[in-house]
């Protein structure tokens, strides 16, 4: 009876190419600035001023380079600023100031679509 010889497998492939990263690598890695943010369209230009009343409250904010300045504080979005003013977590910055319209409700969507209100 005649015995059949297995070769060994050679090693995966994935395992050869892969080496451990050299703390030269990451460190070089590390170095390297994480690409910037592209600027939202639909906000103001640099420079620009949202204004609104909130409890009979005048709400100035002022659009910088980096975010937003509300009583003298820095704010990374809107979202954070209408935080700030209004202390609810579920709100839209840019709805909360005006710059997107919300969305329709299913019932006015349907009327919309018949041709108008009843």
């Amino acid at each position: 009876m005649a015995t059949k010889k297995t070769a060994k497998k050679p090693a995966s492939k994935k395992a050869a190419k892969s080496t451990p990263k050299t703390p030269v690598k990451a460190a070089k890695k590390a170095d390297t600035p994480a690409p910037a943010k592209a600027r939202d369209p639909g906000l103001p230009a640099s420079g620009g001023v949202l204004e609104r009343t909130f409890k009979n409250q005048k709400i100035t904010v002022l659009v910088t380079e980096t975010g937003f300045t509300y009583d003298g504080a820095e704010y990374s979005s809107l979202t954070a600023v209408a935080l700030k003013i209004t202390g609810y977590r579920a709100v839209s910055g840019p709805r909360f100031f005006g710059l997107v319209k919300p969305a329709p409700t299913p019932a006015a969507a349907a009327d919309a679509a018949e041709g108008g209100a009843r």
